[in-house]
């Protein structure tokens, strides 16, 4: 039999409405009472009845007011205008697509905002009933939001953050990498390179040029291509070109295609181009990986669901990483290649 609220405020010492407090992490109570009544609700069983509490909030709500209980989202950045955050706000439909099916809605706050004042927007996340964090891509690597996380659940959705060291969503960057190097392999394709920016790296925790070296070095019948990285490819990108030939290049951006084109190369025919990320690329280059950023907002939504229902609050004792498989996708800058 299901253990009531009135038994756990009986078996705790305390009023039943100290008890309501303590189990959803608002009103008064202390910190030390919410743990002691967590507590001894956790050693009863007790579980909350949903339908019940999803009728008690729908009384309370004031006229015109969403039932939905909100979860936070921490951006990065301001824009979302450009490319490279593409794949950042498709997280964030993913995530307000979720919420809604599942009673849940989405507000957004931005950390450059509370960055020199963190218990700020830790006062503001707690006065105003939320209980579940999602943290996205921020500018800086090693990004350390540091609140006092024992008051939330919490999702991370990016390398680009240290603190807190909770449970991640991320798209599986050596899952991505070896699935594009097998398709240009039946593409075809026997001269693979690679290139990306020192801050693209930095920001991904260097696993994108640790998975091409990984999985490249596996395969001895094809010619090993040292890694172009570069903040500049306008100064050394046909240098590195014309020195090692590829055949392919993973992860071309639209400067790559431009430069080639300007000095008399064609794409696809001299060299064709991929991306590791079509979600932020250019017309130009259409063939590559889709992260499904989506499926990455979706899941930290039903953890965070999960969570809030099982009032398991505050950071995992052992964090751990979720990855999402990325898609291939066909694309005239990769065309299979004709037999010669």
């Amino acid at each position: 039999m299901r253990a009531t609220i009135k038994q756990v405020a009986k078996a705790a010492g305390v009023s039943i409405g100290t008890v309501s407090q303590a189990l959803r992490n608002t009103g008064d109570t202390s910190k030390a009472t919410r743990s002691h009544v967590q507590k001894v609700a956790k050693s009863l069983g007790y579980r909350a009845d949903p339908l019940l509490s999803r009728a008690m909030a729908s009384i309370k709500s004031t006229p015109g007011k969403s039932n939905y209980e909100p979860i936070a989202y921490i951006r990065g950045f301001e824009s979302k205008s450009l490319p490279h955050l593409k794949i950042a706000d498709l997280k964030l439909d993913g995530a307000k697509e979720r919420a809604g099916e599942i009673g849940y809605e989405i507000t957004e706050y931005l950390w450059p905002d509370y960055s020199k004042q963190p218990k700020v927007l830790e006062n503001l996340l707690y006065q105003r009933g939320i209980r579940g964090v999602i943290i996205g891509s921020q500018p800086n690597a090693n990004t350390r939001i540091d609140i006092d996380w024992s008051k939330f659940t919490s999702v991370v959705l990016s390398n680009t953050v240290e603190h807190p060291q909770t449970i991640r969503v991320l798209g599986d960057h050596f899952q991505i990498v070896k699935l594009a190097i097998s398709k240009l392999i039946q593409l075809g394709y026997k001269r693979i390179g690679f290139t990306m920016s020192p801050q693209r790296l930095e920001r991904s925790d260097r696993m994108w040029n640790t998975a091409y070296r990984a999985y490249y070095s596996d395969l001895p019948q094809y010619p090993s291509i040292p890694e172009l990285i570069t903040a500049a490819p306008q100064n050394d990108f046909l240098e590195w070109y014309r020195k090692h030939n590829p055949d392919v290049i993973m992860h071309a951006k639209q400067e790559h295609y431009q430069l080639l084109i300007d000095a008399g190369y064609s794409v696809p025919s001299d060299c064709a181009l991929v991306t590791l990320d079509i979600s932020e690329s250019c017309p130009e280059i259409d063939a590559g990986i889709y992260h499904n950023p989506e499926e990455v907002g979706k899941f930290a939504v039903n953890y965070i669901s999960s969570c809030i229902n099982n009032r398991d609050f505050g950071l995992p004792q052992h964090p751990k990483d979720i990855l999402v498989s990325g898609t291939w996708i066909d694309g005239k800058s990769a065309p299979r290649k004709k037999l010669q």
